[in-house]
């Protein structure tokens, strides 16, 4: 990621939907001696559905670019 001179550079938070649970935050605990099953927390995203990471990009519009599914949160930067 190269900066241009000049631009103002914002970051993000991109929150998606967990893909190991399909964003329900649940998955099937399977056992083979026992058939049945029970519904327990999703280890990939805490049992929130969501995963979360932050980035930089110089727009909006960039970052939906790169993540068209996802949800943005502007991320307050500390004042330089």
């Amino acid at each position: 990621f190269i900066q241009q001179e000049g631009c103002v550079v914002t970051t993000f938070k991109i929150t998606q939907y967990c893909g190991e649970c399909d964003g329900y935050g649940k998955v099937a605990d399977r056992n083979p001696i026992n058939p049945g099953h029970s519904l327990v927390d999703c280890e990939e995203c805490d049992g929130t559905g969501d995963i979360a990471h932050q980035e930089e990009y110089d727009s909006i519009t960039d970052a939906q670019n790169d993540y068209p599914r996802a949800r943005f949160t502007y991320v307050q930067s500390p004042i330089r």
